[in-house]
């Protein structure tokens, strides 16, 4: 009798187990239950508009594997940045040609009004701490021409500002 009752009771509980959690998710602000392996099987979220309750089932159990579908034209993409590297390496030596003239100038403008070379080293170190340093450290886009052409003219007018100052070499 003592096994008949302890069956009956061991078929009870087995019967009415948990096969369910009920979890609050207070970002989303709903009810989500959980079945025994952690999986989400599915929430109910309080609709305001109704007064009720609205249970939602989750129908996809486990992942599932997609390939990627990219809408991007990878030859494209390709072409766009070889170009823009070529124009950006194009523009930086010319900005760089730009630097050389300008320091060429300077040294010339100071020997041709009689000047030291010391002063006309501390015109170019002058040259390059205002206005090489500000386009070397600056961030600019010099895949561009306007942008390469700015700068270039910004050096130019500085070298012979430095000029006119220092040498009286003003034209």
């Amino acid at each position: 009798m003592k096994a008949i009752y302890f069956l009956l009771l061991l078929f009870t509980v087995n019967s009415f187990a948990q096969t369910a959690t009920e979890k609050y998710n207070t970002y989303l602000k709903r009810f989500e239950y959980f079945d025994s392996r952690g999986n989400l099987t599915g929430y109910k979220q309080y609709n305001s508009y109704l007064n009720q309750w609205e249970y939602y089932e989750n129908k996809h159990q486990g992942y599932e594997i997609k390939q990627p579908q990219s809408s991007i034209d990878v030859d494209l993409v390709q072409k766009t940045l070889s170009s823009k590297q070529s124009r950006y390496d194009y523009n930086l030596k010319r900005i760089q040609e730009s630097i050389n003239s300008s320091t060429l100038y300077l040294y010339a403008s100071s020997k041709n009004k009689g000047y030291s070379y010391e002063e006309s080293k501390r015109s170019v170190t002058e040259f390059e701490a205002y206005y090489v340093n500000k386009v070397r450290y600056g961030k600019y886009d010099l895949s561009y021409n306007s942008v390469a052409d700015d700068l270039i003219g910004f050096l130019s007018k500085g070298a012979l500002k430095i000029a006119c100052d220092n040498f009286k070499d003003c034209n």
